[in-house]
């Protein structure tokens, strides 16, 4: 099972490659601010599905470590990327955010308990 530290980095490092991925397709350079915000955004993030529902037991997994919660980060995302009138630096936030988040997901799917599809 993976500690807090483990979430952290994978949220952090994942934030990071979808920023310079988008970067990369709109073909614009990288800032360090940006870089650094994303890095402590998806780190931060990677820690909140434990916050909320903290691994006091093995089964300590339920609606927010869902597969359901993971559709509705990818959702929410497609649907806040379409209002035109946000930042992309604000998009930018919501999506390390949500990066970091869903890493916790995927990250703890890998593990012999795994994650509910709804809760």
């Amino acid at each position: 099972m993976a500690n807090k530290m483990t979430h952290a980095a994978i949220g952090a490092l994942i934030a990071f490659t979808g920023y310079g991925l988008y970067k990369y397709i709109k073909e614009e350079s990288m800032s360090l601010e940006e870089i650094v915000v994303s890095l402590i955004v998806g780190g931060l993030f990677g820690l909140v599905p434990d916050i909320i529902e903290p691994a006091t037991s093995p089964n300590h997994r339920a609606f927010f470590h869902s597969i359901l919660m993971l559709i509705m980060l990818v959702f929410v995302n497609y649907e806040f990327w379409r209002i035109e009138n946000f930042s992309d630096t604000l998009k930018l936030i919501i999506l390390a955010a949500s990066i970091g988040y869903g890493s916790h997901i995927l990250t703890d799917s890998t593990t012999e308990k795994r994650v509910p599809l709804i809760a």
